[in-house]
């Protein structure tokens, strides 16, 4: 088995493995983003809203997704407005761009952009976002610093990531389970991960060393609800590209062990109202550019 490229091994191959696995997953997030976005909607919300986003505002979304929160964005910036949403992954970038057109929010755009070479006219945005991007790339404060350069003296980044292990059960379960199943090693540590800049603080200090002033950093709560353990693990089968790459180098029954394994331990975390729900941390950081 060949050794996967690392982002210091060979960080082009790295990152062309990261847009090839988020288009891997576009389908999945076609199928299940109603579900993820009716807990991960207030978090777009308090973003919008901390980055002073209003009529007329210019915004840019780096590593938009499935389009938020730059579509929370479009609507809070009215007709007069405009929001650009980027992304590494096309099929990600097609995904937006067709829930723009369902959402008839013809002032958002969407391009295929590296973050960390964010090639977008300089001082040309009244805000940028990044929700649940920066703890995934390989060097976060390129990026930050990127959206530094795009935004007018006065403008305002917010940045927003997963808390750190053990605050965030809906990412860690099925990993620790895997871990334990299957004695599936855990990511290793230099790479980016979903909680990679987990830690309080941390975050706040990478937009600090990007340049932004009055910076200042939150805690927020996101909870996410399924309506069955089996439900929950469909999505992670869908949408945990990382995992799944990792069970297939397993048979079909150490797989099948690591799914019902995580329907278990889902269990845990039902609710009086019989459905599955995790409640898990998020840090917002804020900073503004400076004239």
């Amino acid at each position: 088995m060949s050794t996967p490229p690392t982002p210091a091994s060979d960080p082009e191959r790295f990152k062309s493995g990261q847009r090839e696995t988020w288009s891997d997953v576009a389908d999945g997030w076609r199928k299940w983003w109603r579900i993820f976005e009716a807990g991960a909607q207030p978090l777009s919300d308090r973003m919008v809203m901390l980055a002073g986003v209003g009529p007329g505002a210019r915004v840019l979304d780096v590593a938009t997704g499935i389009g938020e929160p730059a579509l929370t964005a479009a609507r809070a910036a009215g007709a007069r407005g405009s929001v650009l949403g980027t992304d590494l992954a096309p099929r990600m970038i097609a995904l937006a761009d067709e829930r723009a057109r369902e959402l008839g929010l013809a002032n958002a755009k969407f391009r295929e952009l590296d973050a960390e070479r964010l090639d977008v006219p300089a001082a040309s945005f009244d805000a940028a976002l990044s929700r649940w991007g920066v703890m995934l790339m390989m060097d976060p404060l390129a990026a930050l610093r990127g959206m530094h350069r795009a935004l007018v003296p006065g403008g305002r980044a917010v940045a927003a990531v997963w808390g750190a292990k053990g605050t965030v059960p809906f990412m860690t379960l099925p990993g620790d389970v895997a871990q334990r199943e299957i004695d599936l090693p855990p990511m290793p540590p230099d790479l980016p991960g979903p909680l990679k800049l987990g830690r309080p603080g941390q975050l706040a200090e990478l937009l600090r060393e990007a340049g932004f002033e009055r910076v200042e950093e939150e805690r927020f709560e996101t909870v996410l609800a399924f309506a069955s353990p089996s439900e929950y693990s469909a999505f992670l089968q869908d949408l945990s590209a990382t995992l799944r790459r990792a069970l297939a180098e397993h048979s079909v029954e150490a797989r099948e062990r690591v799914w019902r394994g995580v329907e278990r331990e889902a269990e845990a975390w039902r609710d009086t109202s019989g459905r599955i729900v995790f409640r898990n941390e998020v840090r917002i950081a804020r900073g503004v550019r400076g004239a």
